[in-house]
Parts: structure tokens; sequence; C-alpha cells
């Protein structure tokens, strides 16, 4: 069949109709109009492909030919309007298209080849395309024009405005609402489907914000120290205690943290640091095995020596009582050394080993009343006490779950206040308070764990650090892969099933075994470092975060360690260097990019802990 035959001429444009075509150009309403439109639409993805002999190719061609000139016809007018106008000029005049007809013509389903004269063109595009008139492009196409048509038919709704409220009419048959114009409907639910990709990557951002905004509810802190009125009040004070005190927990003093110093001189990452009683000294202790004294206020290295060790040093501590002439260090081989030194600090006059561990040792504690006794750990789950005039050390207990395996610790602290009571934590998710009197005989004084991590047996959870508060009645923890957590030590009843007091979220602890400290002398603040090379401040009451500080170039804050006088901040991690922080900042910080940076960093520890977690489950498959 050519193109004479089925009554079109080859010739017309894409404006012009005929006469065999009126079927196709006179809609009576929008309905018949949404239905030229979907037999349109229908057509056009059933427009035949190339195959067979040359005459069926031809005619087929032509016929594709004469469908796309009706459906052109069709979108070039506003949907619902009559095809042919009463005067000549009107039939090839081309209305503007709206939005929607635009993208119908932008997405319907595209024919083998452009029209001819003689259809020529369509025959040969058709047999030049055979192999992919199938393929995956226009199936896509052809559905983003079958959904465009469905929205247009409820664009083209005739229909009264809705009554949102009413749940009769429930029908989107357009001749049940020809039949009932009046009956009202449920908003059409099909929009979602209709918006795309991007609306439904928007809505994941929005649940991705939900889930993963750390920010707490309650107001931020405000500021409660005004320097002129101190130090007008100075003089009252009693104790000048009091103006140090009440200056080092302002949170002026927070939030105007600034870099002040860098103390080079070590070749490896600097694993812990620790100021003297007086506040004057630093000793700094590093993987290049050696230790090193500072006079930090005038960026001046006192001392550097060898430490003995034959592996990473990680705790190197001042022993208190001794005029700051003897230091401790503890080390990944599982040793525990005092250093004395002499000539004011400038010279070590001897070194030897105090206590040995089967594992490494993160932790050593001491107490300012206990002249000649420290504690240590280690990763074996032995708990020494050690006494500098007896030979060997005293091994107080070794921690084990009910399995019973032993427990790899990490950290120890003794209470301030109660220098008889110290608190232990590693590798489960307890902090386990001892009384050091009657540990023999008795168990733990208390188990601390939020209630949501309670028995949890896997492999990533651990406490790396738990410490006092100023006066021993809180205990703060820091959990790999999790959050921080204060816990009360003085409980009404021993064995009440307690839960957390506050908790702090938004850094990231998966790399190492990372410390957490309290700021202030009252611990008004929560200081930590992260696995994102920035160093956290919160306020102990609000949770929220008062200063966002970038620590280490190489990624990664270890140790925090506060001046026990003066509002100063010492850390160190995976850089070469101990970095000193001074509330010297002309203007308190920028923490609009806080939340984004919080919230990427608790996706990220999701996604570690389950790639973790799918790790153990293919050794284990492997394994059994």
């Amino acid at each position: 069949m050519n193109s004479q035959e089925s009554g079109e001429n080859p010739s017309m444009e894409l404006g012009e109709s005929s006469d065999s075509d009126e079927e196709y150009n006179t809609p009576s309403s929008g309905s018949s109009d949404v239905s030229s439109l979907e037999a349109a639409a229908t057509e056009l993805g059933q427009a035949p492909t190339a195959g067979g002999d040359s005459s069926n190719s031809t005619a087929g061609s032509a016929s594709s030919s004469i469908l796309r000139k009706r459906a052109s016809r069709f979108l070039t007018r506003p949907l619902g309007s009559p095809s042919r106008s009463s005067s000549a000029s009107s039939q090839y005049s081309t209305p503007p298209e709206s939005g929607l007809e635009a993208r119908l013509r932008r997405h319907r389903p595209r024919a083998s080849g452009p029209p001819n004269e003689d259809g020529a063109g369509d025959a040969a595009a058709a047999a030049e395309n055979s192999s992919d008139a199938t393929s995956d492009g226009e199936q896509r196409a052809e559905g983003e024009h079958h959904s465009l048509v469905l929205e247009a038919r409820l664009a083209t709704d005739s229909s009264p405005s809705p009554d949102w409220s009413s749940d009769d009419n429930l029908n989107l048959n357009p001749d049940d609402r020809n039949q009932n114009e009046d009956a009202t409907r449920r908003p059409p639910t099909l929009q979602g489907a209709i918006r795309g990709p991007r609306w439904r990557r928007r809505a994941t951002t929005a649940e991705e914000e939900a889930k993963y905004d750390t920010t707490p509810k309650c107001p931020r802190p405000c500021h409660k120290w005004n320097a002129v009125v101190e130090m007008d009040r100075r003089g009252t004070y009693g104790n000048p205690g009091v103006f140090r005190n009440r200056c080092y927990g302002s949170l002026r003093s927070v939030e105007r943290l600034e870099l002040m110093a860098k103390l080079d001189g070590h070749w490896g990452c600097v694993n812990s640091v620790s100021f003297c009683p007086e506040g004057h000294l630093l000793a700094s202790g590093s993987d290049d095995l050696h230790c090193m004294i500072w006079e930090w206020q005038r960026n001046r290295a006192l001392l550097v020596f060898e430490t003995g060790h034959r592996s990473n040093v990680f705790q190197s501590k001042f022993l208190p009582n001794r005029n700051n002439t003897a230091i401790v260090t503890a080390a990944r081989d599982g040793a525990v050394r005092l250093h004395e030194l002499c000539d004011g600090g400038s010279a070590v006059e001897s070194s030897r080993k105090i206590a040995y561990h089967r594992g490494p040792v993160h932790k050593v504690a001491m107490h300012y009343s206990m002249q000649e006794t420290l504690m240590s750990t280690g990763e074996d789950g032995v708990v020494n006490e050690i006494d500098l005039r007896l030979p060997n050390p005293n091994t107080l207990l070794t921690v084990e779950d009910d399995r019973p395996d032993t427990i790899g610790l990490y950290s120890i602290a003794i209470n301030p206040c109660r220098p008889f009571e110290f608190c232990i934590a590693g590798l489960d998710p307890y902090v386990r308070v001892y009384d050091r009197r009657n540990v023999k005989i008795s168990e733990t004084v208390r188990k601390l764990c939020p209630n949501h991590l309670a028995g949890a047996r896997t492999s990533n959870l651990a406490v790396s650090c738990a410490v006092y508060n100023f006066d021993g009645s809180e205990i703060l923890a820091t959990y790999s892969d999790e959050d921080i957590y204060i816990f009360n030590n003085h409980p009404p009843h021993n064995d009440a099933d307690q839960d957390f007091l506050h908790r702090f979220q938004g850094h990231r602890n998966n790399q190492t075994v990372k410390s957490v400290n309290y700021f202030g002398l009252r611990s008004e603040y929560v200081v930590s470092g992260s696995d994102c090379g920035h160093i956290f401040l919160w306020d102990k009451k609000t949770a929220h975060i008062v200063n966002y500080l970038h620590g280490d170039e190489g990624g990664v804050v270890n140790v925090l360690e506060p001046n026990p006088c003066a509002p100063y901040l010492a850390t160190s991690g995976f850089d070469h260097n101990v970095k000193i922080w001074a509330p010297s900042a002309d203007e308190p910080p920028d923490l609009t990019q806080v939340r984004m940076h919080t919230m990427e960093n608790i996706r990220q520890r999701e996604m570690e802990v389950r790639r973790s977690e799918e790790y153990c489950k293919c050794k284990f498959t492997i394994r059994y």
C-alpha cells in the first residue's frame, strides 16, 4: 500500500490535515483528547520494524509516516482544543507548546527514519536498524512516553477541585468521572513515580539527614563568665583558685582555643603526652622509642632519652611527689619502666623494668597520695599493683568474661577522691569498677554499660578509654565504633539497672586505641580526637559541640591531655609532633560545617562496621 492508497498526501506539511483523518481531528471533550493521545502514543509504540520483503517494509514505513504526522498534529495544539479552525490561516499556525507537550514531544518513541515524499527514507532506515529496533533505549523511551501520557490524563481532568477530606470516591477512570463530575477523589498516588529520580534522591537525602543528624534538641549553652566582673571580684574571693577555676571552665575559654605551638622533635607517631602536676613541663612518648621532656611555654626540649623499650611507647607519665625527677613509661613490648632523672631533669640517672605483661600495655595509673605505688594493665587481662620498694609487682586480678575468656584491657584509672577505687576497660562493652582493698575476695563493685550495648559479643565493640571526673562521681568512657558515654559512679543501689547519663556523638573511633578526657577543673566539658583528624569539644550538660579544631594532618588524633592549672590543651596523633592549644583566638569558632561533618563521620562509621561484620562472616565461613 502506498501513500496515495492510504488517503494521505505525501507532500503535505506536518501542520496540515486531510479529509481521511477527520476521525482523529474532531475531539468533543478533554477525555476524547486523552483517548486520541493514548491511541497515537500506542500506535507510535507499535511502529513496524524492518523485515520481510521490500513491499512490506515500504508499506510499514508509509504507515509510520502517517502515524507520525497525525501524532505531530495532535501534539502541536493544546490538549482539549479542536483540531480545525474556521479560518484558513489558523490551519497552519502552531500554538505555543506547554511544558507537558514539550516533554511528550521530546520523549515520544521515534520511527525508523525521517518522513519522505515517497517513503524511501523510512524503508532504508528501517532496513538499517532492524537489528536493534527493540533495543533497551527505545523501550525506555516508550516507557517514559507512556508515563507522560498518564500525567497528561491527570492534567486534563475536567472534574471540579477535589475534596481531599472525602474518602467516598476513588475513581481514576475517565468514563466514571464523566458520569459523575461532582464526585470527589483522593490525590493521585502516581505523583511520586512521575516526579522522577531527582525527587526520590531528595527524599532519600532527607531521610539520611534525619538518621545521621546528632544535633541535640536542647538549647545551646550560653556564656556565664564576664571578665570585667570576675576581675573586680577577684580580690573578694577567699581562695585565689576560685578565679582560676571559673576562668578555666568558662565557655569563652573553650570557644577561643586555637593552635599555639607545635613541639617538633620526634621521628614517629606521638602516642602519649602528660603534664607534670604543676603544669609547666610536658612528657611525650613516641614510636621512635624515645621520651622527651618539654618546656612547652618556650617551645623548647629539655631532655631526649631512649626508653629501653623494643616497641611503640604508649604511655609516659611523671611520678607524683618526686619533684618531676621520675618518669614511668609503658610500651607495646609489655614492659613498664621507671626512669630516674638528675640535675633538675636534664639527664637520666637510671632506668629499670618494674613490671611486665604478656601483651601491650596502654595505660598506667597513679595517685598523688600513693607516693611509691602505681598500677598497670595490659592486653593480657592482668592488673598489676607496682610498689617501687619491692622487687616484683603484685598481681591483683585477671579479668575474664562469662565464657570464661581473658579480656584484653586498654585502660585503667584511679578515683581522685577515693584512691582505693579504680576502674578498668577493654575488649568488651563493660567498664568495671573495683575496690583495691578487697579485690581478692569480691567481684566488681559495679559494671557500667549502656543498656543497648549490654551483652553484645562483637569483636569490634570495645572501651578504648575510661576516666574519672574531678571528684570521682562520674566515669567517662569512649567506645570503638560507637559513641562517648558518661556513667553515674554513685548510683542509689549498686545492683541497680542504670543507663548512661550523657551521650556525645559526632566523632569516629575505629582505627586506633583512642583516648577521651574531661576539660575544665570541674569537668565542665568533654574532649576527644577522631579518625577524621579533628578535635571535638562538647558541653557536658547539653552535649552540644562548642568547639571543633583541625588536629593532625596525618588523619587521626589519639591523645588529649588538659593542663592541670590553666586552660591549655596538649594533643598528639599520627603527626610527629605535639600540639599546644591556647584560648587566644579573636573570634569564636565557625561551626557551620560541624553538622555535615559529624553526619559524614557517623555514615563512615556505619560503613566500617558493616564491612567488618561482612569480613568476620566470610572469615568464619572459610574457616569452618
